[in-house]
């Protein structure tokens, strides 16, 4: 494949995945090979693809793909998500062809321009959603919700959108009046014709006086979207926020992680030591009232239409561990290294993109999502609509990996009717 995208420090994983592509398009193919040997070069090309992704001496898939859920929106656009596949234990890649296939899906190509002379998506529907968490709430309204969002459109057709997640130990809602001061803030900023989040993030600062602001701290994802400008896209994330692109949402959704993250287990990984589970809540980068302390992670993710962005704060993204199966026991169990398994989340975000009708409908269900899994935290998601603007279309029907696990599991069929019936009106 000679389209694939090439941009400077991507430049070597994409190079090396054009030659495996072309292996393969050259080869007699596996039609006639065992099951189980297919499976086997499957594998190996997501323990090879990981090599080259991440220099952590991960000693058996478990933790591959456990630095693949922490690591993965650092590393090129898709790889993240082509390693999941390869590596995940319920994987229905049944060919070298599905494979190749599912490279075109999540790798950005040449064709997927995005500059004034070419783009090929506009900024559709908006869905936004948040809850408490039934378990968190203590009778305080709007003072228990810490977490704080909004989105901004403007007449050119761009947006500019966060979700900001408040920081505090006693949880006494110093993080949320954080959060509203940061938000209050970003408003500010967006007021004076500023909207690239890493200048957003460089001209921000709280406020303290009279908002307990300097009480509390501040975690997130900012983005901004311009089609037709010589940058569409631009993303920032703080903390262990996170963001997504869902493509083809409502068919056979692929998540793609985009942005790293600012957390203890991210640092861990890359000093090649494992994490310590009792850090892993802990944020390396966040807002308070000095301002941006440690690295934001800044990224312009390629995009494309047919697609979703979906960003969330971490109670929205929250992971439980992979439950046990007789074909993986004892060899992968998704806990190892300890508590460290935010690559499932992915899962249930496609299984339920496959099912949300719009954007709203899909914010709905992250939500309900967290207040079926315990209500624990705060849990806040943003969806924007990336809306084609020509005909051109994508690869579909992939692969279907690993559907079966989390189909009617993720989330009660009941809940996922009630979320229809009361989902908020669509937001535009």
């Amino acid at each position: 494949m000679n389209d694939l995208r090439d941009p400077g420090p991507d430049r070597d994983f994409l190079a090396w995945l054009k030659e495996r592509l072309a292996e393969w398009k050259t080869s007699t193919g596996d039609t006639g090979a065992e099951a189980n040997e297919v499976s086997a070069r499957i594998r190996e090309f997501g323990r090879e693809a990981f090599g080259r992704l991440d220099a952590y001496p991960a000693p058996d898939d478990a933790a591959r793909l456990a630095v693949a859920g922490v690591r993965g929106g650092e590393w090129p656009q898709g790889a993240e998500a082509l390693v999941r596949a390869t590596l995940h234990p319920y994987s229905r890649l049944s060919s070298l062809g599905d494979l190749a296939t599912l490279v075109r899906s999540a790798v950005p190509t040449t064709g997927d321009r995005t500059g004034p002379d070419g783009c090929r998506w506009t900024v559709g529907r908006v869905g936004l959603a948040t809850t408490t968490g039934w378990n968190k709430a203590r009778g305080r309204g709007h003072e228990d919700n810490e977490d704080r969002s909004g989105f901004l459109r403007l007449p050119d057709g761009a947006l500019s959108a966060v979700v900001l997640d408040g920081v505090t130990g006693p949880g006494d809602g110093s993080g949320g009046r954080a959060a509203q001061a940061a938000l209050d803030a970003v408003h500010r900023i967006w007021a004076d014709g500023v909207h690239h989040p890493d200048e957003v993030l460089t001209k921000i600062r709280l406020t303290a006086g009279g908002t307990g602001a300097a009480e509390g701290a501040v975690v997130g994802v900012l983005c901004h979207l311009a089609p037709g400008t010589d940058r569409p896209a631009a993303l920032a994330v703080l903390g262990d926020a996170r963001a997504y692109l869902l493509h083809e949402p409502g068919r056979e959704p692929l998540a793609v992680r985009i942005g790293g993250e600012g957390s203890a287990a991210s640092n861990d990984f890359a000093a090649r030591v494992v994490p310590d589970p009792s850090e892993a809540s802990v944020v390396t980068s966040f807002l308070d009232t000095g301002g941006v302390q440690g690295q934001p992670h800044v990224t312009d993710p390629c995009l494309r239409g047919d697609a979703w962005l979906v960003l969330v704060s971490d109670g929205a993204c929250a992971s439980r561990g992979l439950p046990p199966h007789r074909e993986t026991s004892g060899r992968l169990d998704g806990e190892r290294p300890a508590g460290v398994h935010t690559w499932v989340f992915p899962d249930e975000l496609e299984d339920l993109a496959r099912r949300a009708q719009t954007p709203q409908h899909l914010a709905t269900l992250l939500a309900m999502r967290s207040e079926f899994m315990g209500g624990r935290d705060n849990a806040t998601a943003l969806v924007v609509e990336l809306s084609t603007t020509d005909q051109t279309t994508r690869p579909r029907g992939w692969a279907g990996w690993h559907r079966s696990r989390t189909e009617g599991k993720g989330l009660p069929h009941a809940a996922n009717a009630a979320a229809s019936r009361h989902a908020p009106e669509e937001q535009s």
